[in-house]
C-alpha cells in the first residue's frame, strides 16, 4: 500500500478520503471503507501522511477493524501490536464525516464546531510505521510517530502510569462539563 499509494493524491484518485486533518504524532488519516471490517494484513483500512496537501507523503497505516467493543482483533502475531477505540467522554467530533474534536472535545466545544460526538465503541484501530523514510524510534507499532511533529502522549507508558492519565483526564473533563 504505501508504495501504491505515495501522495495524497495518490490515494484520493485510488478512492481514499480524509477522515482527520493533520494531528502531530499520528499524521492525517485517510479511510477507504472497502478495506473496513476485520483485519486484513495487505488492506489497511487507513493510509497516513504527513499533511493534507496532494504532495504529502505516507509515513504509516492504520489498521481499522469492527468488532466487539471489549475484545481487540487479534491482528499480527505476538502481542506488540496495541490496538484503541476512540470512545472515551462520548468519542470523537465528526463533521461531515471528518474528524473536527478529540475524545477531550466537550459536546458543547463538538456542537460549537458544527459536529457531533460519536462513540467508536466498534472501531478498533493500529497504527503501523512502515513506509519507507518513516521508521518510528517508539517502534513500527507504537500508536504514535515522534517525528510527525511532537509528542501528544507517551506510548511508552506503563499500564500504572495509563490508568494515572485516564483518571486525571476525567478529572479535568469533569471539571470542564460542570464550568
Amino acid at each position: 500500500m504505501t508504495l501504491q499509494y505515495p501522495t495524497v493524491a495518490d490515494a484520493e484518485k485510488g478512492g481514499w478520503r480524509m477522515v482527520t486533518t493533520y494531528v502531530p504524532c499520528i499524521g492525517s488519516h485517510y479511510i477507504n471503507y472497502r478495506y473496513m471490517g476485520g483485519f486484513d494484513p495487505a488492506h489497511p483500512g487507513m493510509l497516513l501522511y504527513d499533511g493534507t496537501s496532494p504532495d504529502s507523503k505516507i509515513v504509516g497505516l492504520s489498521y481499522a477493524a469492527l468488532g466487539d467493543p471489549e475484545t481487540p482483533p487479534e491482528g499480527f502475531a505476538g502481542s506488540n501490536d496495541p490496538w484503541h477505540k476512540h470512545n472515551l467522554n462520548g468519542g470523537l467530533c465528526i463533521k461531515a464525516g471528518v474528524v473536527v474534536g478529540a475524545e477531550s472535545t466537550t459536546p458543547k466545544e463538538c456542537a460549537a464546531r458544527g459536529g457531533n460526538k460519536v462513540a467508536l465503541d466498534q472501531l478498533w484501530m493500529n497504527h503501523t510505521w512502515v513506509a519507507d523514510g518513516w521508521p518510528s524510534s517508539w517502534g513500527i507499532f507504537s500508536s504514535e510517530h515522534p517525528d510527525l511533529g511532537g509528542v501528544t502522549g507517551n506510548s511508552h507508558a506503563s499500564p500504572t502510569e495509563v490508568r494515572q492519565y485516564v483518571k486525571k483526564l476525567t478529572e479535568e473533563l469533569k471539571q470542564k462539563k460542570n464550568n
